[in-house]
């Protein structure tokens, strides 16, 4: 089995004017989720608990790595903390524009298409009508410092309306 290298991943967006940009600086990110929430239904009487499945909980998605609001003209992390304080969407719509906010989250495994591991995980787009109901929402964001002055940052995503998916499809 191929085993690709880490340091091709990436963190990427189209913001509002459609353009792609690189949230600069990331080193890390994961999604965990969905998970199924369970609903406690016990009675007098019961001498155990029970239980039985509910919703499906949206999944959440974290990516990490150092504080830099100047990289690029895209400067993306700037934007994430715009989109977290304001509330904005950012939609699932492959196709620049369609929409009034960002669009195309994509986390990268691997960006090289020369390299086993090649793909990324996205919102799915694949349908007209997911293209507006799948959104992820900035719901959190940490900032650090340690004492060499080096700055850190932090946001979570919770992904509403569908589920991530895996394309190997040449962005």
């Amino acid at each position: 089995m191929a085993v690709a290298s880490g340091n091709k991943g990436k963190v990427t967006l189209y913001t509002s004017a459609g353009q792609n940009a690189e949230v600069a600086e990331m080193g890390a990110w994961t999604i965990s989720g969905p998970t199924l929430s369970m609903i406690d239904y016990g009675a007098f009487g019961d001498e155990r608990g029970r239980q039985k499945p509910g919703m499906v909980e949206a999944q959440t998605i974290s990516f990490n790595g150092y504080c830099d609001f100047t990289t690029g003209s895209n400067d993306a992390q700037a934007k994430l903390v715009t989109y977290l304080s304001s509330g904005t969407p950012i939609y699932s719509s492959s196709t620049p524009g369609t929409t009034a906010g960002p669009s195309r989250l994509r986390l990268w495994a691997n960006d090289d298409l020369t390299l086993p591991g090649y793909g990324y995980w996205s919102q799915s787009s694949s349908t007209a009508p997911t293209i507006l109901t799948v959104k992820s929402y900035v719901t959190s964001l940490e900032v650090g410092q340690d004492m060499g002055g080096v700055q850190t940052i932090a946001f979570t995503l919770a992904v509403t309306g569908g589920a991530l998916e895996f394309s190997t499809a040449i962005a």
